[in-house]
């Protein structure tokens, strides 16, 4: 490979923020970016979350065929049980791990969903909420010497401003981290993660819609644009990439849905547990979930007789209480499965938001109402890991809350509060990348990303990808560019993850503490 590829991955980043900061001059190494070639939306994972929208992201393949749909997996003697996700829960090969097999010197860093790193890889320097880990292991000490500890912890009790303030400090040092490695180790694909733009976006959301280019999260994209701007003084000739896995709107309310469940009967609580539902002592045993809570929330349910439950709040689904992979499960797979879940995903649509509420929306995403689809669990061989039914709660602007906490079904969000919508953004400049570009609203899809990172180098992708180039066009699904001769991959040696199941997660209780400390640290989850 004789001309480098930068990618440089915006969490979070949405062009309703970057577009204002582009136009008032804000952003110049972005702006220079569009003018190179082509740019657009890039629509996220169901649900568009951080650690399936990155997996889908560098794998070509929905979540149903790559097994990742949290932050949490699933514990293999429970299926309810939820350890922290990492690259041992990947169940389909990477667009780096391919590419280190075909020779090239592949660096990461920051980039989720690569904790524990990947040895095969020049460097990493992964990341994950409450663990960091660096290949090769000498790098360490180097990097604490040039760049600084980069897990400052932004304290979520402490006001906003603290908090935000926190953040673009770790991401300061973050940055020192990448620009270090970029100019001091060799490689041929470097790919870097900027985690502000999505973590201030979660809690210093502009409480003025219209002005999306004042405040903290501002500053943010300023100092991500900043960084683009020195890889490519580092990097000239290097084509460039810029993606976000996700983008970001404003989060209105929250909704009980266990607690809805619960009215339904299709969650039942144990004989213990129904007097007291609303009693004070519940409450306080409840509010503990910011280190238990999901497992209090486990040991309150009535299994043989609850039918479903809602998920995480990050991955916003309803899953059925399954005969065969549920512990105690009581419904059948199959047409029994599917009709329960039409009957729920039905109901769900029905709800109606408090006016109050869908007065501080906006329009469109008010109209939009809740979308509740029924996962086709023969869509790929890992759909079983994921929930059967898909939420989508007035656009993203009503998140379902975790377990189960008493009090009115729907509450509002603290002001300020953001949360994920489904698109995205890219951006793809350099050397011929300007014939590319195309005019009108282009919207590709996450998937595609893999296979535009394998066509820059040089590399088909893989008949089995989801995704196709974006120098194909985002509407030639299939097609291959024709802008270069393009090589197939080299088969895979034994070393290269391939298409299987992965090892059983055995991450313990403490270590999900960890993670779930870091996700309500930096905004992911709320503090209820």
């Amino acid at each position: 490979m004789k001309q480098k590829l930068l990618v440089v991955a915006l969490d979070g980043a949405t062009w309703d923020v970057a577009e204002p900061l582009i136009a008032a001059g804000r952003m110049p190494s972005l702006a220079a970016l569009l003018q190179e070639g082509p740019s657009g939306r890039l629509l996220s994972t169901v649900p568009p979350v951080t650690p399936p929208a990155f997996a889908s992201m560098f794998t070509g393949v929905e979540p149903a065929r790559h097994g990742v749909f949290d932050f949490f997996g699933h514990a293999p003697a429970d299926f309810r049980r939820r350890p922290p996700i990492s690259t041992r829960d990947l169940r389909a090969p990477t667009v780096w791990s391919l590419l280190a097999a075909a020779g090239l010197r592949v660096g990461l860093v920051y980039m989720p969903m690569t904790w524990p790193p990947d040895p095969a890889l020049r460097f990493v320097v992964s990341s994950q909420p409450g663990a960091t880990g660096v290949h090769p292991e000498s790098l360490r000490d180097e990097l604490q010497r040039t760049a600084g500890k980069d897990h400052l912890r932004p304290a979520r009790r402490r006001p906003r401003q603290e908090r935000t303030a926190a953040m673009a400090a770790a991401e300061s040092t973050r940055h020192k981290t990448i620009l270090h490695l970029a100019g001091t180790q060799e490689w041929d694909l470097l790919a870097v993660c900027v985690k502000a733009t999505d973590a201030i976006a979660h809690c210093a959301w502009p409480s003025v819609p219209s002005a999306p280019q004042v405040g903290a999260l501002a500053a943010a994209y300023e100092q991500a644009d900043r960084l683009l701007g020195e890889l490519r003084r580092r990097a000239p000739q290097a084509r460039v990439l810029v993606v976000s896995d996700h983008g970001h709107g404003p989060c209105t309310a929250t909704f009980g849905l266990n607690q809805w469940l619960l009215r339904h009967g299709w969650l039942v609580l144990r004989p213990a547990f129904r007097p007291s539902l609303h009693s004070i002592a519940l409450y306080r045993l409840l509010r503990a979930g910011s280190r238990n809570g999901w497992d209090h929330f486990l040991r309150m349910v009535d299994w043989r007789r609850s039918r479903a439950y809602g998920g995480t709040s990050t991955e916003q689904g309803v899953y059925l209480n399954l005969a065969g992979r549920e512990p105690g499960g009581v419904v059948r797979p199959g047409r029994e499965a599917r009709k329960l879940a039409a009957e729920i995903a039905s109901a769900l649509e029905k709800l109606t938001l408090p006016a109050e509420l869908a007065e501080r929306m906006r329009p469109s995403e008010r109209e939009s109402g809740v979308r509740a689809t029924p996962m086709d669990q023969t869509r790929g061989p890992y759909a079983h890991l994921g929930p059967e039914i898909a939420l989508s709660l007035w656009g993203g602007a009503v998140i379902a809350r975790e377990g189960l906490r008493p009090g009115p079904l729907f509450k509002a969000a603290a002001d300020g509060s953001g949360t994920h919508r489904p698109l995205g953004l890219f951006a793809l400049g350099g050397d011929g990348m300007r014939r590319y570009r195309e005019s009108g609203d282009v919207v590709a899809r996450i998937e595609d990303v893999a296979a535009t990172i394998l066509n820059l180098c040089g590399y088909a992708a893989p008949s089995e990808w989801s995704g196709c180039s974006l120098l194909a066009g985002p509407h030639k699904r299939g097609e291959e560019t024709s802008w270069k001769q393009l090589r197939p991959l080299p088969r895979l040696s034994s070393a290269t993850p391939a298409m299987a199941p992965g090892p059983e997660n055995a991450a313990g209780l403490e270590e999900r503490a960890a993670v779930k400390r870091a996700l309500r640290d930096w905004g992911y989850l709320d503090d209820e």
